[in-house]
């Protein structure tokens, strides 16, 4: 009996290296496969960070999961188009501890590393399966939120044949390897295209930042005018001293002597700074006509 191989290492502009690989027996009862991931961003504070949505570099803005919240989320549901049966699930704990020490001996520092499983049982061409979906995330902490970053692995053998091949597949899972020193040229690689990613991205932030304040200091605006025009009222301001005062819109002319005194009026004859409509309205000072908002 023989066994099918197909893929590689899948790599993308601004992303590292991704196991896209698969082996298969001729059979079809058994099979492993590496499904590339994803780079995620969690940036709760980002209103620009529309959920599942990519940013520039292939990065897609996604909340945070654990692995069997993820794969129960989001991997699962693409892989299968049926309705599948869970059978179980759970964190793996050794494994992060494995991959940990891993990544630590090549020198490449992951602050955490989280590994889950989840079994289910499926069928396709009329034949039963357990799959085993497992997933693990290389979690970076950031001043803006978290980059967590995916692969995920597939071990199926058909259910009745599992005494058969489960030894087989657990041989060939337990002996892929990875060159180290190819990942640590590659992690080397990653970190100088991470500098020139995050420089933009910082950049990228920083417009969004001035968009979101412009656009909510409009949105006050927009408020501020709506409310003044349904109480009518406006905004004058004194071409002295720059002071805005709220008054009522209804008048054509505004007036004030500077020292809190307003005299408002729709008829252009009517000044102020005339003696005998100081007199009249008992009124005493200089007066400047002020602009309207």
């Amino acid at each position: 009996m023989g066994w099918n191989i197909e893929g590689g290492i899948a790599d993308a502009p601004f992303q590292s290296p991704k196991i896209n690989f698969a082996t298969s027996s001729q059979d079809g009862n058994a099979s492993i496969r590496y499904i590339p991931g994803a780079r995620y961003l969690h940036m709760p504070n980002n209103p620009f960070a529309g959920q599942g949505t990519p940013d520039a570099y292939g990065n897609i803005y996604l909340t945070y999961m654990e692995p069997v919240d993820y794969l129960h989320r989001v991997v699962a549901p693409n892989l299968y188009s049926s309705e599948v049966r869970e059978v179980s699930a759970k964190e793996l704990i050794d494994a992060e501890q494995a991959l940990k020490r891993f990544y630590d001996m090549i020198g490449i520092a992951i602050p955490q590393i989280r590994c889950g499983a989840l079994t289910i049982e499926t069928s396709e061409n009329g034949k039963v399966f357990l799959d085993r979906l497992i997933a693990y995330s290389l979690v970076t902490p950031m001043p803006e939120g978290i980059v967590w970053e995916t692969q995920i692995i597939q071990v199926r053998v058909a259910k009745d044949k599992v005494a058969d091949y489960e030894p087989i597949l657990m041989t060939i899972l337990s002996s892929f390897q990875l060159n180290p020193n190819w990942l640590v040229a590659m992690n080397k690689a990653e970190q100088q295209r991470a500098q020139t990613r995050m420089r933009y991205q910082q950049e990228i932030l920083e417009i969004q930042d001035r968009m979101l304040k412009h656009r909510a200091q409009t949105n006050e605006e927009i408020s501020r005018s709506i409310g003044l025009e349904l109480s009518n009222q406006a905004e004058f301001v004194d071409p002295r001293s720059g002071e805005v005062r709220t008054l009522s819109s209804s008048y054509d002319n505004t007036w004030t002597d500077g020292n809190g005194t307003f005299f408002q009026t729709s008829d252009p004859n009517l000044d102020p700074n005339n003696p005998q409509v100081q007199q009249e309205l008992g009124l005493s000072g200089n007066f400047r006509k002020m602009k309207r908002r």
